[in-house]
């Protein structure tokens, strides 16, 4: 028997259950599949203060998946357009924080001497988080904006705390990836 779009289905609509049952089973499966690249994240930033790009890539090929499988091609679009907008302002946030920085040190040796590296400012985000923030914009779609809402929260509570009981001082820096596993759990409690 064909139905009315043209696929064939058995006279009890078993098959469009079955398809249905595999699309959620893979949409779980994604999402599963990024929480634990986002795990795998965390874990390698807390402990060598690196954030793997295999583990950005997996957040965003399993997050890609379960948004097309779960909302479609127009949720994609979204985390796609967040993605780009989120890398722009890093890289904005990156150009300014270094002419902040240029305008209140004192002129620094060449980089060749032996102190260069050691003095030299770190910048306030690194490459590996601005990839992980790309791959979860991609993973959360149209929630996006949810994921960013409890991430800044946590990070702003954890830091002024910090700042307050004098364990962390404004020049110090804090591994960003955990702030970031607050994003996809944020994303599906929150919603878009």
């Amino acid at each position: 028997m064909v139905a009315a779009g043209g696929r064939g289905v058995a006279p009890n609509g078993r098959v469009g259950i079955v398809m249905a049952e595999w699309a959620e089973a893979l949409r779980t499966l994604g999402f599963a599949g990024c929480f634990a690249c986002v795990g795998w994240a965390v874990a390698e930033d807390l402990r060598r203060r690196r954030i793997p790009r295999a583990s950005c890539y997996g957040v965003a090929l399993c997050g890609l998946t379960a948004q097309l499988v779960g909302c479609g091609a127009p949720a994609l679009a979204w985390g796609l357009a967040y993605a780009l907008a989120a890398m722009l302002l890093c890289a904005l946030a990156l150009q300014v924080s270094q002419l902040i920085a240029r305008g209140r040190r004192p002129p620094q040796p060449p980089a060749t001497s032996p102190g260069a590296a050691k003095d030299a400012p770190s910048a306030p985000i690194g490459g590996g988080d601005i990839r992980l923030i790309a791959a979860l914009c991609v993973a959360t779609g149209p929630s996006a904006p949810s994921g960013v809402a409890l991430c800044a929260a946590g990070t702003v509570a954890v830091c002024v705390i910090g700042l307050a009981c004098g364990r962390l001082r404004w020049r110090d820096g804090v591994p960003y990836a955990p702030f970031l596993a607050l994003w996809p759990i944020g994303s599906v409690l929150l919603g878009p």
